[in-house]
């Protein structure tokens, strides 16, 4: 029972349907193109189960598109994720044809992107690492899906010695005029020795990939010392309602696979081998700096409690319900109007009171606070 009634509240503002061209221009070729592969299924969009827990059946259906995709919270582990989705194949050539960047960042011109990256991305990485009172200068630091290598620009600038590693030959290719030591290499190579390095960034990148936790286990294997670093950053559900002032929905995207919660991401990280040392939420980002564990770490944590009720918060928070309050403050004012302390009393009140009413419609809820404050 309980999760039925969760989910028939879950989304209170009754927005269930995600635009999955809500950031692009359908006139564009890519697109069109893009919107004809899924038309005649060359995409396929297939429902796969969790890769933290391997649930494939209980879910709590958050939201969905027209074109099939789903977004649902795992009720083993907790994790939202796009859980209707391409297959790895599909996946593979979604970003390397230039449609995810088409679909889901609006087409951004290369320069553009590359700024907004070296000045917003670079600049954040910059003060989590300080927080985390991480003194970069000499550093070996690799970047594993670097793209373009606008942050880790960021880093060699600020005194680092870097190393980046990307796929996407385009991007690689474009930052080379800004940045010498970006590679288009797999940086699972065999190759490729993680050895020596003090710092792995991993940027953006596990909210993209086929499967996180098999990504995070290549990772931990690769890594031998205890003494390396790793900082990651990932898109942080607890922070969703920061994404945008209208719709807990303009969080989501296809180009997003994976939503952690705190609880979450260090269940992926315990599981391949990572200890935390400590997390920075950043709006709704979050910076997690982590290395490898002497001992195994058994963690069983469900974020499903959590994952809801930020979902939950978001849309409360962004219902924008006009709320007229004055009469009622003046009946609490009025109730308490002999006490000496009546003045803070009623800010107290009014401040709580501003809280709920900004998630609750008043005309709902003014009897049982009406039958509160008389009680």
């Amino acid at each position: 029972m309980e999760s039925k009634f969760i989910n028939e509240k879950i989304l209170l503002n009754h927005q269930y349907e995600v635009d999955i061209y809500q950031y692009c221009s359908l006139n564009d070729e890519v697109i069109v193109n893009f919107k004809e592969k899924l038309k005649t299924n060359k995409y396929k969009i297939v429902l796969h189960p969790c890769p933290i827990c391997g649930n494939d059946s209980k879910w709590l259906n958050v939201a969905y598109s027209k074109e099939g995709f789903t977004w649902a919270i795992c009720q083993e582990c907790g994790l939202l994720q796009n859980n209707n989705r391409f297959l790895q194949s599909d996946l593979n050539s979604f970003y390397k044809t230039g449609e995810y960047h088409r679909l889901c960042m609006g087409n951004l011109p290369n320069d553009k992107h590359f700024e907004l990256y070296s000045k917003v991305g670079g600049r954040s990485l910059l003060l989590d690492l300080e927080l985390f009172n991480y003194d970069i200068k000499d550093k070996r630091i690799l970047d594993i899906g670097c793209g373009p290598g606008a942050t880790l620009l960021a880093l060699k600038n600020a005194g680092a010695i870097v190393k980046g590693y990307d796929i996407d030959n385009e991007r690689i290719e474009y930052g080379k005029q800004f940045i010498g030591e970006i590679e288009c290499r797999d940086a699972f190579d065999s190759s490729i020795d993680f050895n020596g390095y003090d710092l792995i960034v991993i940027n953006g990148v596990l909210e993209h990939l086929y499967n996180p936790q098999d990504f995070l286990n290549k990772l931990s294997k690769k890594i031998i010392s205890a003494s390396t670093n790793v900082i990651i950053h990932v898109p942080n559900l607890e922070f969703c309602f920061a994404y945008s002032d209208v719709s807990f929905l303009k969080f989501l995207h296809i180009g997003h696979i994976w939503y952690f919660t705190s609880i979450s991401i260090e269940r992926c990280l315990n599981s391949a081998g990572f200890q935390i040392e400590n997390i920075v939420p950043r709006s709704a980002n979050m910076g997690i700096l982590c290395s490898k564990s002497p001992t195994p770490i058994v963690n069983r944590q469900n974020s499903y409690r959590l994952s809801v009720n930020a979902i939950n918060f978001a849309n409360l928070r962004n219902a924008k319900v006009e709320i007229e309050s004055t009469a009622l403050l003046n009946e609490i004012y009025e109730k308490w109007s002999n006490q000496t302390s009546k003045d803070k009393l009623y800010n107290r009140i009014k401040n709580k009171l501003a809280h709920f009413f900004a998630a609750r419609s008043l005309s709902e809820k003014k009897e049982f606070i009406r039958e509160t404050i008389s009680s």
